[in-house]
């Protein structure tokens, strides 16, 4: 049975997590950052969110919902094992952050995206996330929240 929960893994139930789904992100985390840096930060810091199929970890959203005046959230990973892609998971996680956002008071949650990956792009896009910046690299994209 498959089911999100705000789940707080471990930093190394994280890292693993990452590793072993590396090839799903569309430039390998393992080129561009520290796995068990980012792990920790997302272990400190973030609200997580895990797809569970039974009890295998098949998905993973962390989102830092910690801005002094909830002017915005801020989704730092998002992702679907490969095999569970293209099922609504993806959907059903960002719907678990904006409605936290919502619940909350926050204003904006915000993200970044590859400007390749046209996938995540369009996905964000019908929830009404807009490109607010093009750093060269990424793209930051921002999502008023409706209160």
């Amino acid at each position: 049975m498959i089911q999100i929960r705000k789940f707080k893994a471990s930093i190394d139930e994280i890292k693993s997590y990452l590793i072993d789904n590396d090839e799903i992100f569309f430039e390998p985390m393992q080129s561009r950052l520290d796995i068990t840096k980012f792990s920790e930060k997302i272990y400190q810091n973030a609200d997580q969110y895990w797809v569970f199929n039974d009890e295998r970890k098949i998905g993973f959203m962390a989102v830092y919902f910690n801005h002094p005046i909830n002017e915005f959230g801020f989704i730092t990973t998002i992702s679907i094992c490969k095999e569970f892609q293209g099922t609504g998971l993806g959907k059903r996680l960002l719907e678990e952050a904006i409605g936290y956002a919502s619940e909350n008071g926050f204003k904006k949650i915000r993200l970044q995206v590859h400007p390749h990956n046209i996938t995540a792009q369009n996905l964000y896009t019908k929830f009404g996330f807009e490109v607010i910046e093009n750093d060269g690299l990424y793209y930051l994209m921002s999502l008023n929240i409706k209160g």
